[in-house]
C-alpha cells in the first residue's frame, strides 16, 4: 500500500483508524523516506491548542481598542451592521472590546505557540497538542495519556531497529547515566530486573518530553519485540492506578506514583504486564 502526504498528516493528527495506523507504521518501519516525512511533518506543526491551554490574555491596549472601535463605527455608518454586533445590556462597546480582545489573544496565542514549538524541536519525542484540561487532576491525567501515546509511537517506529545495533549490555554505563540524571534533576532512578520474564537489560537513554527529562530503559528477549520501561518526574501529579491499554501491537501498563510517570510497553499479556508492574514497584 502506498502512502502520500495526506496519510502522513492524518497519522500525525491521530486521525487514522487502528487498522490504518498499523498498516502505516509497518510501512514507516520499512521506508526511511516515509519516516523522514513523519518527522518533518511533526516538526512543522505549531502546538496551537497547547498554547491556548497555557495562554494568559493580556489587557487590551487603549489605542487598539479605539482603532478597532472606529473601524466598527465606520462600518455601521456606511453599510449594514456587522453580523457579530448585537445589542446587550452594556451596548455595542462591549462587543467592540470583545473583538479587540480576540485580536490580541490571537496574536499572543500565535506567539506562544511559536515559542513552544521552538522549545520542543530537537527533543527526543515529538511535540503534540490536544484539548484543554480543566483542573490539575485532569491536567496530570491528560499529560500522562499524551506521554504514553508518544512513547508508544516512538517504540513502534525506532526501538527495534536501534536495539539491534547494541552488541552487548553495559549495565555500568547505564547506572552512571542514571546517577547523573538523579543528581541533575533530583529524580528517583533505578533499573528493574525483568529476567524472570525472559528479558535481558540492553541500554538506558536520556530522552526529553516537553522540557522534562525522560528515562527510557530497553530490554530484549529472543523471539520477541524489545521491552521499553520509561519514567519521568512531574509536577503536582495525582497518583493513578495502573492502566492497561494496547498500542501498536504492544500492550502498555502505565501509572503515576510518588510524583512520577511510569510506562511499560511489551509484547506480553496484560497478566504478565501486571506482574512486571509489581516487579518495577519493588525498585521504586
Amino acid at each position: 500500500m502506498k502512502f502520500d502526504e495526506s496519510d502522513v498528516l492524518a497519522y500525525v493528527e491521530d486521525r487514522l483508524s487502528d487498522a490504518d495506523k498499523s498498516a502505516f507504521l509497518e510501512a514507516v518501519r520499512n521506508n526511511e523516506e516515509l519516516a523522514e516525512q513523519v518527522k518533518h511533518m511533526r516538526n512543522s506543526m505549531l502546538p496551537i491548542e497547547e498554547a491556548y491551554r497555557r495562554r494568559q490574555s493580556p489587557p487590551v491596549p487603549e489605542s487598539l481598542r479605539h482603532s478597532v472601535n472606529a473601524l466598527v463605527n465606520a462600518q455601521h455608518a456606511h453599510h449594514k451592521p456587522l453580523r457579530t454586533r448585537v445589542k446587550t445590556s452594556s451596548g455595542a462597546w462591549s462587543n467592540n472590546t470583545g473583538l479587540v480582545a480576540c485580536v490580541v489573544a490571537g496574536l499572543c496565542v500565535g506567539a506562544l505557540a511559536t515559542m513552544l514549538y521552538t522549545q520542543k524541536i530537537g527533543q527526543g519525542l515529538p511535540p503534540v497538542a490536544q484539548v484543554d484540561s480543566s483542573s490539575k487532576q485532569g491536567s496530570s491525567n491528560y499529560d500522562h495519556e499524551r506521554l504514553v501515546q508518544r512513547i508508544a509511537d516512538y517504540q513502534s517506529l525506532y526501538i527495534e531497529s536501534t536495539v539491534a545495533n547494541v552488541s552487548e549490555s553495559r549495565l555500568d554505563d547505564a547506572q552512571q547515566l542514571l546517577a547523573s540524571i538523579a543528581t541533575k534533576v533530583g529524580m528517583q532512578t533505578g533499573i528493574p530486573d525483568f529476567s524472570a520474564f525472559g528479558y535481558e537489560f540492553a541500554r538506558a537513554q536520556e530522552l526529553g518530553f516537553e522540557g522534562s527529562t525522560l528515562v527510557q530503559l530497553v530490554y530484549r528477549k529472543p523471539g520477541s519485540s524489545p521491552l521499553a520501561f520509561c519514567y519521568m518526574q512531574g509536577e503536582e501529579l495525582a497518583a493513578q492506578e495502573v492502566k492497561l491499554k494496547r498500542h501498536h501491537q504492544l500492550n502498555a501498563a502505565s501509572w503515576i506514583e510518588d510524583g512520577h510517570h511510569y510506562v511499560l510497553l511489551a509484547d506480553e499479556t496484560n497478566k504478565v504486564l501486571q506482574q512486571m508492574h509489581d516487579a518495577a514497584l519493588a525498585v521504586f
